[in-house]
């Protein structure tokens, strides 16, 4: 699949309603992805029985279990690799970032943010 010839699947774990609509217009007019989004963890994992996106991200200010939640993802067959991207961190985790699991501070830059998303995208 070449990069920007299909829309790719991103799911955003979100469940502000305003942040969801700022940061999926911000992805919608920024890079070639179809955002979709579950609001908890239950919500999420029912998603993915169906359809595997191309990268998950999480708001950890609607998600209490988000630092448990890339590991029991990466438990499933066939999400071993599936890259996370953790928004709104509050303590710096740049000793956990790897290439599947990336974690993002406040205040969120969105121009980092962005960055970030192309560069996690396959």
């Amino acid at each position: 699949m070449q990069r920007g010839s299909v829309l790719q699947l991103i799911l955003l774990l979100e469940g502000n309603k305003a942040m969801r609509a700022l940061l999926t217009d911000l992805l919608a007019q920024n890079t070639r992805s179809r955002v979709v989004y579950a609001s908890t963890d239950g919500a999420l994992f029912k998603f993915i029985q169906h359809i595997k996106p191309e990268l998950i991200i999480v708001d950890v200010h609607n998600n209490g279990s988000y630092m448990t939640l890339p590991d029991r993802l990466h438990q499933l067959t066939g999400y071993e690799t599936i890259p996370v991207l953790i928004l709104g961190a509050t303590f710096a985790r740049d000793e956990l970032n790897s290439q599947k699991v990336v974690y993002l501070a406040d205040p969120l830059d969105f121009h980092v943010f962005l960055a970030t998303v192309k560069r996690m995208l396959p």
